[in-house]
């Protein structure tokens, strides 16, 4: 499979939950019209809209811990994460989930070595904890172009990729957004 689930706490997150969520997700799209930009809206009179990611972030794809409320790792109690890890090897590709403008690529006490994309259309991705950085504020990325080098600076517990969507400003579950997309660059 594309995705190997290991959460690393008991807790609504498991194969059945991100199927029948992944379900919920492949519905709505094929009742989507999609343009030539990559955005789609419903053919319904409904005013949804998102975007369509091209690739997964990493080449490797292993979900080392999901979206929503987990045990944290360094405070020992439960919070809120709010995106998915990829485990991964130090040093391996991050990659563009889509074409975008890079608005941040620095550090960040939490995050380490961030990057930020501003895809349009109010969505956003953040790709933190990096070895290194590959691209500056200001860049236009395609999707599958390579961002950074993944890592583990900032609060981390290991080498893994830290990744979020926002949808005008809030945090969402990026793994029905990622149902069928490339696990490799093309």
């Amino acid at each position: 499979p594309l995705l190997s689930f290991e959460p690393e706490a008991a807790g609504p997150f498991d194969d059945l939950a991100i199927a029948e969520e992944a379900r919920r997700y492949r519905e709505l799209v094929s009742s989507m019209d999609v343009n030539a930009t990559g955005s789609f809206k419903t053919k319904s009179k409904s005013k949804a809209k998102a975007t369509l990611l091209k690739y997964y972030p990493v080449d490797r794809p292993r979900i080392s811990s999901p979206f929503g409320h987990r045990r944290d790792p360094l405070r020992r109690g439960r919070a809120f994460h709010g995106g998915i890890d990829f485990a991964g090897r130090t040093g391996e590709p991050v990659r563009a989930v889509a074409t975008g403008i890079v608005i941040q690529a620095g550090y960040q006490r939490d995050y380490g070595h961030v990057v930020r994309i501003d895809h349009g259309k109010g969505l956003v991705t953040l790709y933190a904890h990096n070895q290194r950085l590959t691209v500056k504020a200001g860049e236009r990325v395609k999707s599958g172009q390579q961002i950074a080098r993944l890592g583990s600076t900032g609060r981390s517990t290991g080498p893994h990729l830290h990744f979020e969507m926002r949808m005008h400003g809030r945090r969402v579950d990026p793994r029905p957004h990622l149902v069928g997309v490339t696990a490799t660059r093309g």
